[in-house]
């Protein structure tokens, strides 16, 4: 496999890599551009088993990807006006690109600048995002197209929230270190509040860490102050019910509960 190489079509990242000489697409790419809400349930629908794949993207995770044709067959079933364009797109410009190059190397003058006007476009949004999910994935494309073009990039906790008032990121940070302080607090006394059953992610039950806390005599901020600032926090992903295996409901079996997602690779210790 060779390097990944950027395109830009309506300011829509599309990705191409070789794989024994033959062009593939990361599938997420043309979901985006096409309109598509879930990618896997639109390959599935429209694409053949010997038309995808996945390969792994490194830190990004691994990552469906469509050969030519498993392209063209979302193009045909996208209901979005812009697939026909799309479909001269690629044809005219990515394709030729590759097959002239034979290699993905660094992109040509013109689709060089495209893509730095794309990498300061992306730099621009992350900086208006206000919500941690939405920055992860402008992120993720700011990085492929930095990556595209040779660049470095600085880790996403660098990235000024924009947006956001200087006393308000000042007084999140205090809310989101006390916290986790009183979450690692309580998982040292053997309380158990963590609902997710995937070691990437923990999920907390606002109502439950605050009994705990109160219960252990530990520094908890207000459920207020909390639906207020965690929202702004690094490690938080979204809210969200989760089946816990350990909260059981009248009938003995798993109780859905009402948890705040957050990223374990941001824990405090």
């Amino acid at each position: 496999m060779t390097n990944i190489q950027s395109f830009d079509f309506n300011k829509h990242l599309i990705r191409t890599l070789s794989i024994e000489n033959t062009a593939w697409f990361i599938a997420k790419d043309i979901g985006d551009s096409l309109g598509y809400a879930n990618i896997s349930d639109a390959l599935n629908k429209h694409v053949l088993p010997e038309e995808r794949s996945s390969v792994s993207l490194g830190r990004q995770g691994r990552t469906n990807i469509v050969n030519e044709s498993g392209m063209y067959a979302l193009v045909l079933k996208s209901r979005k006006k812009e697939a026909i364009k799309f479909r001269k797109w690629v044809t005219s410009e990515v394709l030729p690109t590759i097959r002239k190059t034979g290699g993905y190397g660094l992109p040509s003058m013109t689709e060089g600048i495209r893509l730095h006007e794309l990498r300061l476009k992306l730099i621009k949004e992350l900086g208006k995002a206000d919500c941690q999910q939405l920055r992860t994935a402008i992120y993720q494309s700011l990085e492929s197209v930095s990556q595209a073009l040779g660049l470095s990039i600085a880790p996403l906790v660098d990235f000024e929230w924009g947006g956001v008032a200087p006393a308000v990121r000042q007084k999140a940070a205090e809310i989101d270190s006390r916290f986790h302080q009183a979450i690692s607090a309580l998982a040292a006394l053997g309380v158990v509040l963590d609902h997710s059953t995937n070691g990437d992610y923990y999920a907390i039950n606002l109502n439950e860490a605050i009994a705990a806390a109160q219960q252990h005599e530990i520094d908890m901020p207000s459920h207020k102050a909390l639906i207020r600032y965690l929202p702004f926090s690094p490690r938080f992903l979204q809210q969200k019910p989760v089946c816990s295996d350990f909260a059981l409901n009248a009938a003995g079996k798993p109780r859905t509960v009402k948890c705040w997602i957050f990223s374990s690779h941001r824990l405090l210790h």
